[in-house]
């Protein structure tokens, strides 16, 4: 993937219900005071290429952070979960990509106090299809 957070931006809001919760309120990093939710902050946390005996192998890591945000828990867990089904295990093109497989490595809830609002935190890694020239 070339870049990685505006193509899985695309990519989740490509799922039916993860569009009519969140509308277009998937961010990049930081969530700004007062906007409204449910929405989901993305955070990249790092990445790595995957290196055999003879250089590059071809294939790449990035490790991701989704927040979803929500006012109430009940929501926070609807919207996590459609966030959950969409990306965990999925093999197949993400943008210009191809996602070789993305895994669910941890989440984790708590209340944020500055947002007002319920969070549950995704880390998914995405294996990935990079070039090697």
């Amino acid at each position: 993937m070339t870049n990685t957070v505006t193509e899985l931006r695309a990519f989740l809001l490509a799922d039916a219900g993860i569009l009519a919760l969140v509308v277009d309120r998937v961010y990049s990093d930081v969530l700004s005071q007062g906007k409204p939710s449910p929405s989901i902050v993305m955070t990249l946390i790092d990445g790595d290429s995957i290196y055999s005996t003879t250089g590059l192998s071809g294939l790449g890591r990035v490790k991701v952070q989704l927040d979803v945000y929500a006012d109430t828990p009940g929501n926070r867990y609807t919207l996590a979960e459609l966030v959950r089904l969409r990306m965990a295990a999925y093999v197949g093109i993400i943008g210009a990509g191809y996602a070789q497989g993305i895994f669910l490595d941890a989440s984790r809830d708590m209340y944020d106090d500055a947002a007002k609002q319920y969070r549950r935190s995704l880390d998914f890694s995405v294996w990935n299809e990079e070039t090697t020239t």
